[in-house]
């Protein structure tokens, strides 16, 4: 798994570990047993998650970077000052009866 990522100098090797969770209000032990569980060490799986957390800040950076990039490139030519044109309306055709062939008496 860790080689799709690149990571070969990481070999994890999995074991079977007991999970502990911090109790509160049990009389002060501070810790608490909860199962077993077959894991990475874990040093091993903090290595991970900072390799993981670093690469996606830095594939963040790259959308990031990619995105002002396409702004940059849409950003609008010079501009004259001049308000833009638009196109005028065409003007209605006194021979046109609107499609009805003349059938209204409308000339």
């Amino acid at each position: 798994m860790l080689s799709a990522y690149g990571w070969t100098d990481l070999q994890p090797t999995c074991e079977f570990l007991l999970e502990y969770e911090d109790a509160e209000g049990d009389g002060g032990s501070g810790r608490k047993k909860k199962r077993w569980r077959y894991r990475w060490h874990d040093a091993v799986r903090d290595e991970v998650l900072a390799r993981l957390l670093a690469l996606n800040g830095e594939r963040e950076a790259e959308k990031r970077a990619a995105a002002e990039a396409r702004v940059v490139s849409k950003a609008p030519r010079k501009a004259s000052g001049a308000p833009r044109r638009t196109p005028k309306a065409a003007k209605a055709d006194p021979a046109d009866d609107g499609g009805t062939g003349g059938l209204l008496g409308i000339d």
